[in-house]
């Protein structure tokens, strides 16, 4: 006899809504998809360019990169989180995003806005105890960057602006985080500039997807505002994306480490985007 099965009954810990519940928490961070790394690529070029110019120890170096994913990560889900409660009622008009937590009804705003909460303080704890209050400094800009990106989808058609803004202001951080102080020096400017454009393109080219329930419910984009022409804007943008990367290359004296991790992830990303 299994004296287990019969004293013991099975039980579930967690009920199906409750379950959901949790998912749709990791959800509304986007910790279901990859977007996270595009806030974690940035920072990791501007340490990569960071590292030729200072000596840094491998375990050092390590930590920071072990840093930058950490806060890039959260801070992410913090501002994704934002972006939804801001979205809400848009989000209802858009057939891909209206099965989303919020919109769907799964989460309430005052629900999202307290998990809202709790990310931005782990993003605060996560990047003062790995990176240092001066990354927290230098990182603020992009925050407050990313807490205006939803409203500018009413009022410019070319929102993606901001967000490549608030995105690439990652490198700064990332940079200081290795060298120990900030130098706008001509390769730190090029950078800066080519993941503009990165971000730019990548935002651009996934809003396509969402052109016709946009215009329909007032949400401006640079696919909405752009139209037909939005394929030869892409092109520009890539390859002026390129250019600058390149540039910064050849700045920083061609960092083998920069070379891998930052024209070889944006060659790539952009190759399989345009397929």
């Amino acid at each position: 006899m299994d004296v287990a099965g019969k004293l013991i009954p099975e039980t579930d810990m967690l009920d199906d809504h409750t379950r959901k519940r949790i998912r749709a928490i990791w959800e509304m961070g986007r910790l279901h998809t990859h977007e996270a790394w595009l806030s974690v690529f940035p920072a990791v070029w501007g340490a990569g360019i960071g590292v030729k110019s200072h000596r840094t120890d491998g375990w050092s170096l390590a930590w920071v990169l072990f840093g930058i994913w950490a806060s890039a990560t959260v801070s992410h889900s913090a501002f994704c989180t934002w972006n939804d409660i801001c979205d809400v009622e848009y989000d209802r008009q858009v057939e891909r995003c209206k099965s989303r937590p919020l919109p769907s009804g799964l989460i309430s705003v005052k629900e999202a806005t307290f998990f809202f909460l709790y990310w931005i303080l782990l993003t605060l704890g996560t990047t003062w105890y790995t990176l240092g209050l001066q990354a927290i400094l230098w990182t603020t800009p992009a925050w407050l960057l990313g807490s205006i990106y939803p409203f500018m989808k009413r009022i410019m058609p070319f929102p993606q602006l901001v967000v490549g803004l608030s995105i690439a202001s990652g490198v700064v951080p990332g940079y200081v985080s290795v060298k120990g102080d900030i130098e706008f020096n001509g390769s730190v400017l090029a950078l800066f500039g080519a993941t503009v454009c990165w971000i730019i393109f990548l935002d651009t080219a996934y809003a396509v997807q969402d052109m016709v329930d946009d215009a329909k419910c007032g949400v401006q984009s640079l696919a909405v505002f752009l139209g037909q022409r939005v394929r030869v804007f892409l092109g520009l943008a890539a390859n002026i994306c390129s250019a600058f990367f390149v540039a910064a290359a050849f700045l920083s004296n061609r960092s083998p480490f920069y070379w891998i991790f930052g024209i070889g992830i944006d060659i790539t990303v952009e190759f399989v985007k345009q397929v």
